[in-house]
């Protein structure tokens, strides 16, 4: 056993230098713990009983050396005396134990920590065994040595090491130490101020916590869960994080660190969820919680960026941009020219046209002779066009002009957007002519799209269908808002015979460019197709109707009580 403990503290290496002859010099090694009988007469019977008092006495003295050693002493040292006493054959009592673990607190040293435990596990201090050496907070029902293990655990805590944490779990196991929570919580720990761990790897320790946890029988309570959310977060695990929290009951919501808060509101902007980061802002105000700059700027940029653009209903969508100016007013001085982008970006989508240009106001005092970005004359024109500000919607361009800030596809777009609002498909048509003639700006699925919308606002199937032509000709491949668009203008253009016509052609574009239909929208898609493709009786287009619902994969009859309901 004292040669398992010296190859653990000093390695394979620092054993072979003490002991050039290897194992068969351990009777020379380690005094009264030889392996070897003593040969020889009484008097080297009675030096050998000699030299065990002289080692005994010198144990005794390391070890109360060592107990005593105040808390300013240097970490080394500790570890220095600990190691003499274990070479020496002695057996650290609890105090050694418990003062050489502090030790590894401080340093922080969680591999010497490990090697302690390791120790430990051979060597459990009898002292202790037979009563508490100290009393921790758990209650007396604990086994005797599990406060030492748990100081173990919290050194490599301190030491970012949860990988060794997690080893002194397991020996705790082999030796059958109960484990706590509080030990779950230190391991989560450790990973979360790891820094050169890989994200997957701080992920499995994460699942192996909570894997363990579950083994043990143990109830994670707010203090496992909050370093969770911090650990998964770290661990590039934005989705699961915000999971941790929401698992977390109001009153450990209370509990947990303000911190943490701002963390689950990082998590979900991470999640691109605006409709969270809303909530959670919300929340967090309520209790009176401070959110911190980087938290705020996170949920600024989500709310401005609306994630994938998908709410529950207009009005969540309509009420974020509350939030984004409050989030700005509260970062105050500290706001940057992105932060007043989102902000805008957030009263545009809402239709707050006058509050956006208010705040593009503050920006361009804030840049001084510097140019707003060109996307955030994109988003004060979105805002404008909204409420209908024509002046100031002209205003904006002539800025964008004078300051030499070249239009894009998406300064472009958003003015076609207003003219599919009126139905303004030449104004469209002659926007993406302009397009056409500039440089560097090439219109996208987004363009032909809303081109297509203003002729369908006109009901005009001939100009919508063409666009799709056109837009194949062009290798953009039209989406399902492109083909609904052109299919509703088949189904409003008062001239049958074009709508009919039109259907034709954009029911054969559809199939021969195999166009990649939204699983949720077939059933509308062929609904529309039939309606417009049977709007001229003097057309028999049953075939291509047919060949049309088994290329979107829906029965005639599905079809058939889809038009059915539609007309009811």
């Amino acid at each position: 056993m004292q040669a398992l403990v010296l190859l653990l503290l000093g390695g394979i290496e620092a054993f072979q230098r003490r002991n050039p002859r290897g194992f068969e010099g351990l009777q020379t090694s380690f005094g009264s713990h030889s392996l070897q009988k003593p040969v020889g007469g009484a008097a080297e019977e009675r030096g050998t009983t000699m030299q065990a008092l002289a080692t005994r006495d010198e144990i005794i003295e390391l070890q109360t050396e060592l107990v005593s050693l105040s808390s300013k002493v240097p970490h080394h040292i500790v570890f220095r005396k600990f190691k003499q006493i274990v070479k020496k054959g002695g057996e650290p009592d609890g105090a050694a134990f418990e003062s050489v673990l502090r030790a590894c607190q401080r340093a922080p040293s969680g591999p010497f920590a490990l090697k302690v435990s390791q120790v430990l596990r051979e060597m459990p201090p009898q002292d202790m065994l037979q009563g508490f050496f100290f009393v921790e907070d758990e209650g007396a029902d604990l086994h005797p040595l599990t406060p030492l293990y748990g100081m173990a655990v919290e050194a490599c805590a301190r030491d970012a090491a949860p990988l060794d944490a997690l080893r002194i779990m397991d020996l705790m196991r082999e030796v059958s130490i109960p484990r706590i929570e509080r030990n779950y919580v230190s391991v989560l720990r450790a990973a979360a101020q790891n820094r050169e761990l890989d994200s997957e790897s701080l992920a499995q320790i994460a699942g192996t916590a909570m894997r363990l946890l579950k083994v043990d029988g143990i109830r994670p309570g707010g203090d496992t869960y909050s370093m969770l959310l911090q650990t998964l977060l770290r661990a590039g695990r934005p989705e699961a994080a915000l999971a941790a929290f929401e698992a977390m009951n109001d009153a450990q919501k209370s509990d947990m660190p303000p911190s943490n808060w701002g963390r689950a509101v990082l998590a979900a902007s991470r999640c691109r969820n605006p409709e969270k980061v809303h909530e959670l802002v919300e929340e967090a105000w309520g209790r009176g919680i401070r959110l911190s700059v980087p938290d705020m700027k996170a949920a600024l940029r989500c709310l401005g960026q609306d994630g994938d653009g998908r709410f529950r209903s207009d009005v969540v969508s309509m009420r974020h941009w509350r939030i984004a100016t409050r989030l700005l007013e509260t970062i105050g001085d500290k706001a940057s020219v992105d932060d007043y982008h989102f902000a805008i970006t957030a009263c545009g989508r809402a239709g707050k046209g006058q509050k956006a240009l208010e705040l593009f106001a503050e920006l361009k005092a804030l840049t001084g002779d510097e140019p707003a970005p060109r996307k955030t004359y994109n988003s004060c024109l979105h805002a404008a066009l909204r409420e209908e500000m024509m002046e100031e919607t002209q205003q904006l361009l002539s800025e964008m002009q004078a300051n030499k800030i070249s239009f894009d596809v998406v300064t472009y777009n958003i003015m076609l957007d207003q003219y599919a609002q009126r139905g303004d498909w030449r104004g469209a048509i002659r926007t993406l002519q302009e397009m056409d003639d500039a440089d560097d700006v090439s219109p996208n699925v987004v363009t032909f799209g809303t081109v297509i919308a203003a002729a369908a606002r006109d009901k005009v199937s001939i100009v919508a269908s063409e666009l799709l032509s056109r837009m194949l000709a062009r290798d953009t491949t039209p989406n399902t808002p492109c083909l609904m668009a052109a299919l509703e203008a088949c189904c409003v253009d008062p001239e049958e015979e074009d709508a009919c016509a039109s259907a034709i052609k954009v029911a054969n574009l559809m199939i021969d460019a195999q166009i990649d239909v939204d699983e949720d929208r077939r059933p509308l898609i062929s609904q529309l197709l039939v309606e417009a493709l049977r709007r001229d009786d003097a057309v028999d287009n049953s075939d291509l109707i047919q060949r049309s619902l088994d290329f979107l994969g829906i029965s005639a009859n599905d079809a058939a009580e889809r038009i059915r309901s539609a007309e009811l």
